[in-house]
């Protein structure tokens, strides 16, 4: 079980806000905090959908490791969600570096 879950909205073969109201929805999973990392600028809907953080790309690599970690307590696993690999790789560089463990899906 991830600290937390980053995802992105804009996916070719599912939508993002169905994802994410999947996952606030399953009692299993509707602790973990979900940040959205995606390119489009509708923060207002992805709070209130229960995202704890709205990330607009480029990222702000502080902001996201600052929002990670007040996530995380002891638990070092983040799970990101997106369908574009130069991001996830992007995002696997920047938490490799300070100590992450990246799962993808």
């Amino acid at each position: 079980r991830p600290a937390a879950i980053i995802l992105d909205i804009i996916m070719p073969h599912q939508d993002g806000w169905s994802v994410l109201r999947s996952l606030k929805n399953d009692r299993e999973l509707c602790e973990i905090p979900v940040i959205l990392a995606t390119i489009l600028a509708d923060r207002e809907l992805g709070l209130s959908l229960g995202a704890v953080e709205y990330l607009t790309k480029p990222i702000d690599t502080e902001k996201l490791i600052q929002t990670i970690e007040a996530c995380g307590g002891g638990n070092r696993d983040v799970l990101v969600i997106d369908d574009d690999q130069a991001s996830r790789d992007f995002l696997r560089r920047i938490l490799i570096k300070k100590d992450w463990r990246v799962h993808e899906a």
